[in-house]
């Protein structure tokens, strides 16, 4: 019998990418890793049954995220409708899409570290249909005109859009890139003119010239974690004493310490030189930590130190 949150056993290594963040992290701060409104992929798939569950059980969820959860759903719905309409006409569009998928189950199934056997495969591939399509039609409508944003509330409510934005990019809830550039690299020149999918992905997530053209990543989470590794040095690694002490800026300023601003916002390279620690100068807005702590989790859950 299998539930969700079961260990998926053995494990594949080359293809588990998408992760459930450990507690020892998760209970810092539970929202960071948790989606808000737009549930993607496997992890969370149980809540859209928990909603429906509460509101058939004649519960008030009016102002709880299930509330939002349910909307999103829909919402999926009719993004999908929305989105077969792009290519009047061609009636197996969708068809071709959920070939595609079945096609690619068990490698989809694969890139999570929990086992997704109780999701049966018809609602699996219903789930990733739904999912990647709205992701796609979303973006598409996002980087398009006005008219494509006219009376979608995702994309008049600047609270809903960002929202949606930082669901987009926690680890637990990916599909793997791999599929959604299978289904859509064809499509996107289609509909944009010089444009692919890989270039509507960076110009949604806002990394347009802080990634190198044939960098590789496994979704959403990994593509913001390159973003900034890519900006460390290529210097061998070394072997270095552990710190004893850690001070902080202000015992550092008062014996001496020089401070400099430099580099862009992304990068991670901090140096010590003549007497002046320089850093890149990083903005925090209120939701820096969502997209830090996952970059975090993905880490140490994927990239272990040797």
């Amino acid at each position: 019998m299998a539930y969700p949150g079961m260990w998926l056993y053995p494990r594949n290594s080359k293809l588990c990418c998408i992760y459930r963040v450990p507690n020892r992290l998760r209970e810092v701060n539970p929202e960071a890793y948790t989606p808000q409104l737009v549930l993607i992929g496997p992890l969370h798939h149980s809540l859209k049954s928990r909603a429906l569950e509460a509101l058939g059980g004649g519960d008030d969820i009016t102002y709880t995220k299930l509330m939002g959860y349910l909307n999103m759903e829909k919402h999926k719905k009719i993004y999908l409708e929305k989105f077969t309409e792009r290519f009047e006409g061609e009636n197996t569009i969708i068809d071709g899409f959920i070939r595609m998928i079945e096609e690619h189950e068990e490698t989809i199934r694969k890139s999570y570290s929990e086992s997704t056997a109780w999701i049966q495969s018809t609602e699996f591939l219903e789930m990733v249909l739904h999912d990647s399509v709205f992701i796609i039609e979303f973006m598409l409508r996002y980087t398009g005109t006005e008219a494509e944003k006219e009376g979608d509330p995702l994309l008049h409510d600047l609270s809903l859009l960002a929202t949606v934005y930082y669901d987009l990019i926690k680890v637990e809830n990916q599909l793997p890139y791999f599929i959604l550039e299978t289904l859509f690299d064809p499509i996107v020149p289609r509909i944009r003119q010089n444009q692919t999918f890989r270039k509507l992905i960076i110009s949604y997530l806002q990394v347009e010239g802080k990634i190198k053209d044939n960098s590789k990543f496994k979704h959403f989470t990994d593509l913001i974690r390159c973003v900034r590794v890519e900006t460390l040095p290529k210097n061998d690694v070394r072997e270095c004493k552990p710190i004893e002490h850690m001070y902080n800026a202000h015992k550092l300023d008062s014996g001496g310490v020089k401070f400099e601003a430099v580099g862009e916002e992304f990068s991670l390279n901090v140096r010590f030189e003549n007497g002046c620690l320089k850093m890149p100068c990083l903005t925090v807005m209120d939701k820096l930590e969502i997209a830090l702590s996952n970059i975090l989790a993905l880490e140490q859950c994927h990239y272990p130190l040797p």
